[in-house]
C-alpha cells in the first residue's frame, strides 16, 4: 500500500473520511514551519547551483536586477511613510478624526500632497462634504455675548482626543443659556 501524503490525508478529513492511528500520528507530526523551512532551503539551494551555471556577467546582471528590485521596494516603502507622516500632519492640522479617510479621499482625488494650494482645496471640500470626519470649532460662551455662569470653564475634564461626543458635550457645556426661546 502506498504511503499518502500530508495533502492527502488531510483531504481525506477535510472529506469526512476516517484515518488510521499509522496515519493519525503522521498527520499529528507534521510540522509545517519545518516544511516551509525546509522549502525556503531547497530554493536557496536551486538559486546557487543556477548561479553558480552562469558566467560571471550574467550572474553580475543576475545581481544587478535583484538589488534593482529591492531598491524598488525600498523606494515604494519610503514613498508609503512619507505619504503616511503627511497624511497624518495634515488631519492634525485640519482637525480630521479619520486620518484613513481622509488618505483614501485624497488619493481617489490625486491629490499632490506637496501642492499647498491644491491640499487646502481638498481639505476644505472634504470638510464640507465629510463633516462628520472633522472636529467642529464651537467654542464655550459664544454667541449671545453674556458670559457663563461659572466663568465658562468646564467642571469635566477634557475627553479623551478620540471621544467626539464627549468633547462636542464638552464645548457646549460652557455656552451661555438662552433666555427665550428662538422664533
Amino acid at each position: 500500500m502506498k504511503k499518502k501524503s500530508t495533502r492527502e490525508l488531510i483531504a481525506v478529513l477535510l472529506g469526512g473520511g476516517q484515518l488510521n492511528a499509522l496515519e493519525s500520528a503522521e498527520l499529528a507530526a507534521f510540522d509545517p514551519d519545518a516544511a516551509a523551512a525546509e522549502l525556503e532551503s531547497a530554493k536557496q539551494r536551486i538559486k546557487e547551483f543556477e548561479k553558480a551555471k552562469l558566467t560571471g556577467e550574467e550572474a553580475l546582471r543576475q545581481e544587478l536586477a535583484e538589488l534593482a528590485a529591492e531598491r524598488d521596494a525600498l523606494r515604494r516603502d519610503r514613498d508609503s511613510l512619507r505619504r503616511q507622516r503627511r497624511i497624518a500632519e495634515l488631519a492634525a492640522q485640519s482637525g480630521c478624526d479619520a486620518p484613513d479617510y481622509l488618505d483614501f479621499l485624497a488619493g481617489k482625488a490625486g491629490i499632490d500632497l506637496d501642492d499647498a494650494g491644491a491640499v487646502a482645496g481638498f481639505l476644505a471640500e472634504a470638510e464640507k462634504a465629510n463633516p462628520h470626519c472633522f472636529r467642529t470649532s464651537l467654542r464655550p460662551g459664544g454667541g449671545s455675548g453674556m458670559p457663563a455662569e461659572g466663568g465658562g470653564a468646564p467642571a469635566d475634564p477634557p475627553p479623551a482626543a478620540g471621544d467626539r461626543l464627549g468633547r462636542l458635550i464638552a464645548e457646549l457645556g460652557g455656552a451661555p443659556e438662552v433666555a427665550e426661546p428662538l422664533r
